[in-house]
């Protein structure tokens, strides 16, 4: 067994030696230590006498830590909050020093800011959320920035790490990574499981939901024509898959005209902050009354 077990490290070879101590791969494997360092030592991922990991749980090298380092270039069009999160964001990754879920709340806060900040606009600032030429204005004016602070949270998300009790302090990415060297791939087929075929009919059911009213309710609404069927003997994903479609309103802006009130918008500041929404807000809209005032 601890054979079989010491196997397992081979194949995690050097991965496993960089991102988790001798104790958490001793506590993950059930084998002593000692016998750990043994195998390292066989595999030629230590030398006698020297800690065969690092102190640090994250890469050491400036050239791995590539996805942080990119976000730190333009932090110019984010809100102020979001460029202090940015800065306290080492550039090399040698210390343990990282986002915090409070500081990932905080981030998420400043994206809801965008949303009360329209609710203003509709209220006091001429936005018809009736209006189409509305709609494409406000997407034109402020979804690249939300879109892009929507994916520094996930990225900030992404390689933050995560205390735990077993073992080191691991990013969901590395966690992510890791299990799958250890669990394999997701998306095995289920016929590589030991189930009979009545195991395989009711395999992944959930049973709560088919007593929910309004989830049965919800199903019957926007599936009534998928039928039933059995996965016995099938691979690869399902023939329907659900599909969400968003239309991106057209606008009735040519791309001169676009150009044009981009570059008349191009010294306003596109941060979250009351009154740059309003000034944007109202200084768009106006160029384009000035274009087409009865569509707006």
């Amino acid at each position: 067994m601890v054979d079989r077990r010491l196997s397992m490290l081979n194949t995690l070879g050097n991965w496993a030696r960089t991102h988790h101590t001798t104790s958490a791969l001793s506590h993950f494997l059930d084998v002593p230590r000692r016998t750990i360092r043994q195998r390292l030592l066989e595999l030629g991922l230590a030398t006698p006498g020297e800690n065969p990991f690092p102190s640090s749980t994250r890469p050491v090298s400036d050239e791995d830590d590539h996805i942080l380092d990119g976000l730190q270039q333009e932090p110019s069009q984010l809100p102020e909050a979001v460029q202090v999160e940015a800065a306290s964001i080492p550039s090399s990754s040698s210390g343990q020093s990282g986002m915090t879920d409070t500081q990932l709340d905080s981030l998420l806060t400043q994206l809801r800011a965008h949303y009360d900040q329209f609710i203003i606009l509709e209220l006091h600032h001429g936005l018809q959320i009736s209006n189409i030429n509305h709609i494409w204005l406000l997407q034109h004016l402020f979804l690249p920035v939300i879109n892009e602070e929507l994916a520094f949270w996930a990225e900030s998300w992404n390689h933050h790490c995560i205390s735990q009790c077993n073992g080191p302090a691991r990013s969901p990415e590395d966690r992510f990574g890791f299990d799958m060297l250890v669990n394999g791939h997701r998306g095995d087929p289920v016929d590589q499981y030991t189930m009979t075929d009545e195991e395989l009919e009711v395999f992944g059911v959930d049973w709560e939901g088919l007593q929910d009213e309004d989830l049965l309710w919800s199903l019957q609404k926007n599936y009534c024509n998928e039928g039933a069927g059995s996965w016995l003997g099938r691979n690869g994903p399902p023939l329907d898959l659900n599909d969400v479609s968003v239309d991106t309103p057209a606008g009735p802006l040519t791309q001169p005209q676009v150009d044009y009130l981009d570059t008349l918008l191009h010294g306003h500041s596109r941060q979250p902050r009351h009154e740059d929404v309003l000034r944007l807000w109202i200084d768009a809209l106006a160029i384009v009354r000035t274009m087409y005032p009865h569509d707006f």
